[in-house]
C-alpha cells in the first residue's frame, strides 16, 4: 500500500487484514487513523468495537456503538 495515495478503503482493507491475522495493535492504529479523517465511518467503528471486545475495553465498545 502506497501511504501517499492510500484511500480510506485501502486503509480499512489493511486494518481488516491485520485483524484477521490477530495483529490487533496494528489494526487498531489503522482504525483510529480512518476515524481521524472520517469520524462517522461505520465499518471502521464496528471493526474497532470488535478489536475492543477482544481487548476487553467495554467502555470503548459502548462509546463506539451507542
Amino acid at each position: 500500500m502506497n501511504k501517499k495515495t492510500a484511500t480510506l478503503e485501502d486503509i480499512f482493507s489493511e486494518a481488516l487484514k491485520n485483524y484477521e491475522n490477530k495483529n490487533l495493535g496494528a489494526a487498531e492504529l489503522l482504525c483510529h487513523k480512518i476515524l481521524s479523517i472520517d469520524s462517522n465511518n461505520f465499518e471502521t467503528k464496528v471493526l474497532l468495537a470488535n478489536i475492543s471486545v477482544k481487548k476487553r475495553d467495554f467502555i470503548l465498545v459502548k462509546k463506539l456503538l451507542i
